[in-house]
């Protein structure tokens, strides 16, 4: 079964605490839990790995010269979050969840 919302929030604290890009202070871990209901941990993992991305592509598209994209602080914002799982498509529909449960006793 995909991980629980409490699951999920210390993946996201663990895996962001990892990350070489903070976070900006409009992030919440509990919020970012709740909106990633039915992902797996794989999910979690690729949502923090694309809004990395995201945090990436905003620099590279406002055409700053490396020079100045170091100077800058680097983080990843909320919103790049909220694009990226919104783009996103849990890895484990709600029919193979049932059909899971079918067959898993429940611990």
């Amino acid at each position: 079964a995909p991980p629980s919302c409490e699951e999920r929030r210390l993946l996201f604290e663990r895996l962001v605490t990892q990350g070489s890009l903070p976070l900006a202070n409009d992030v919440n871990m509990q919020e970012l839990a709740q909106w990633t209901e039915g992902f797996t941990g794989a999910d979690v993992e690729n949502v923090v790995r694309e809004a990395c991305m995201a945090c990436v592509r905003e620099y590279q598209m406002a055409n700053r010269t490396m020079a100045e994209a170091e100077e800058l602080p680097w983080v990843i914002k909320r919103d790049m979050f909220q694009t990226t799982i919104a783009n996103m498509v849990p890895s484990v529909t709600v029919d193979q969840l049932l059909v899971y449960q079918q067959y898993i006793p429940p611990s």
